[in-house]
C-alpha cells in the first residue's frame, strides 16, 4: 500500500468512527424528509494540491462530503478556541504540532 492510499484509509477509518459514534453527520432526517448528507469538517492548516486530491479521492469511495476550512495553524487553533464547545471542527490538520502546545 502506497503512502496515498494509506492517508485514505486512515481517514475513511477516522470518518467511519466518526459517523458510527454518532456525530455531526449522522443527525437523523425528520420523518418525510431526505437523509442528512454524511460530512467530516476538516480544519486544515496543509495548503497542498496532492491533500485535496486525497479529499476528493475520500469523498468517492466514502460517500462522506469533507468541507475544508484553511487557514495558518494559530488561526485555526484561536478559531476553535472561540468556537469551543459549537466548534464545527471534526478534524484539525497541521503541518507542524510544535504550535499545539
Amino acid at each position: 500500500m502506497n503512502g496515498k492510499n494509506a492517508l485514505v484509509v486512515v481517514f475513511a477509518l477516522f470518518a467511519a468512527g466518526f459517523v458510527y459514534a454518532g456525530g455531526k453527520s449522522e443527525e437523523a432526517a425528520a420523518p418525510g424528509q431526505a437523509p442528512k448528507e454524511a460530512v467530516v469538517n476538516l480544519y486544515s492548516a496543509r495548503h497542498y494540491e496532492s491533500d485535496n486530491a486525497l479529499y476528493a479521492e475520500f469523498q468517492k469511495a466514502s460517500g462522506i462530503k469533507v468541507n475544508v476550512v484553511s487557514a495558518g495553524a494559530p488561526e485555526l487553533i484561536e478559531r476553535i478556541k472561540r468556537e469551543a464547545e459549537a466548534t464545527e471542527a471534526d478534524v484539525f490538520i497541521t503541518v507542524d504540532g510544535g504550535v499545539l502546545f
